[in-house]
């Protein structure tokens, strides 16, 4: 996006146009942002971020044959930074069953698992458990909180999506907080397989609704800074003006 249209949709958040330029440049800084010819892009963690969003988003698991991965770390000799990194990338989609020691259905691809950053740390293994799967999964998961979060912000959704059918910008701030509660959510979604479920797991229809919700959101969200920047266009005109 230009800078123009980044300043107004700051404005749309009640933020100065000092502070989104001063955001921009620390972001920059920071290699958050990559700008060319005044137009800025996402970079480094937070295209890794929007790519684990968007792969939450879809639902990328594969049929289930009963069998679990392990990832065991292996490495020993880590800076703090390094163990802090590998944590991290391993609670994308394992859980933590003992120190060292990661486990979840082998129901996703390698790359969804994250594992081309984790193959210099980790050994993989694959087991069937001696316990019920199913029971298992609610010992290592807490899945009945994860599916009342995920009800109660359907409903978040339900209540400006009637706003966002009939085009009112005035959902959009509202709009953008609980769009980023839902993709926090979908991130933190195990994404099991549906036989290690309970009754009424909600994350099939959350996706669902947020699909229609980001949907109304994009159409509305250009038509706003589409009016904004024909509102702007007079008076930037009258500024080149005064500067020849």
């Amino acid at each position: 996006m230009p800078v123009a249209a980044l300043v107004r949709a700051g404005a749309l958040f009640g933020i100065s146009e000092g502070s989104v330029r001063t955001s921009l440049t620390r972001m920059v800084t920071r290699d958050e942002l990559e700008t060319d010819a005044g137009r800025y892009r996402l970079a480094g963690t937070l295209v890794d971020r929007q790519r684990l969003q968007d792969v939450s988003r879809q639902d990328p698991r594969q049929p289930w044959t009963g069998r679990w991965v392990l990832a065991v770390i292996t490495s020993s000799e880590q800076s703090s930074a390094d163990r802090s990194q590998l944590r991290s990338v391993l609670q994308r989609r394992f859980v933590e069953q003992r120190p060292g020691v990661w486990a979840r259905p082998e129901n996703l691809s390698r790359d969804d698992l994250g594992w081309s950053a984790l193959d210099e740390h980790c050994v993989r293994w694959f087991a069937h458990p001696d316990r019920d799967d199913a029971a298992l999964a609610a010992d290592l998961w807490d899945l009945e909180s994860w599916s009342v979060e995920a009800l109660r912000l359907r409903r978040g959704l339900a209540d400006w999506q009637s706003a966002l059918d009939a085009d009112d910008p005035s959902a959009l701030r509202p709009g953008f907080e609980i769009s980023a509660a839902v993709l926090r959510h979908l991130v933190r979604d195990p994404l099991l397989p549906d036989d290690l479920l309970p009754r009424g797991w909600g994350g099939p229809a959350l996706r669902g609704d947020y699909q229609r919700f980001d949907q109304s959101y994009q159409r509305v969200i250009r038509t706003w800074l589409r009016a904004e920047a024909d509102q702007l266009a007079p008076e930037r005109a009258d500024r080149a003006r005064l500067q020849r």
